[in-house]
């Protein structure tokens, strides 16, 4: 894991295009893929399958920009009590906490997140971002995202950038990931929506002010 301020991105590229306090408004939001049945808790890992087939030539490139927190106390959802993952994203979950994939609710992210005006959200401050590259844990860090939505962590900000592919991805709550495009070229993205349309578990939901 790497801090985002220690690190020289650019920052054009990145973040242009993301609006961090509503994804789905941001400048290039092509769309999402969602699961068709939410009560299949199989299909967290299939929609991780449809990311990394997609993408399998470019995997490398990808890296985990995210900035979440999490709460011990929270429920687990029943779902993924009763699923034969359980001990797996629990395992995750503890290993996340000690890499700063997830955070305490304390300091610069107590700060930020008691401070939001929803009447006037400004953009995070760069001080609460991570980064993480380890391909082997990012994917699997989305999962854990998917499995613990509504629980045991919060904060909402999960992307999987490539910034060669000039795409961004995030988790949402519907099982499937969010699709900006940061560049003004947003064919990858609609293709690699398409992708996913014709999978049997899921179906996406295209912007129709931005796709026409």
């Amino acid at each position: 894991m790497e801090n985002l301020s220690k690190l020289i991105i650019n920052n054009e590229l990145c973040f242009r295009n993301i609006n961090f306090n509503g994804f789905s408004t941001s400048n290039k939001w092509v769309g999402y893929f969602k699961a068709k049945d939410l009560s299949d808790v199989g299909n967290i890992k299939r929609a991780s399958e449809l990311l990394k087939t997609f993408f399998c030539k470019d995997l490398d490139n990808f890296f985990l920009l995210s900035a979440l927190v999490y709460d011990d106390d929270s429920d687990i959802d029943d779902g993924i009590r009763e699923s034969e993952y359980l001990e797996e994203y629990l395992f995750l979950y503890e290993e996340a906490k000690k890499s700063n994939f997830l955070n305490d609710y304390d300091g610069v992210y107590k700060e930020y997140f008691e401070s939001i005006d929803l009447k006037d959200e400004k953009q995070p401050p760069i001080s609460i971002f991570n980064m993480h590259f380890d391909l082997n844990k990012i994917f699997l860090y989305c999962e854990l995202v998917l499995a613990f939505y509504f629980g045991k962590i919060s904060g909402g900000i999960c992307f999987l950038i490539n910034p060669k592919l000039g795409i961004a991805l995030y988790p949402h709550d519907d099982i499937g990931y969010g699709c900006i495009s940061l560049t003004e070229d947003t064919s990858l993205s609609e293709m690699f929506l398409n992708f996913c349309n014709k999978d049997q578990y899921f179906s996406s939901i295209f912007n129709e002010e931005l796709i026409k």
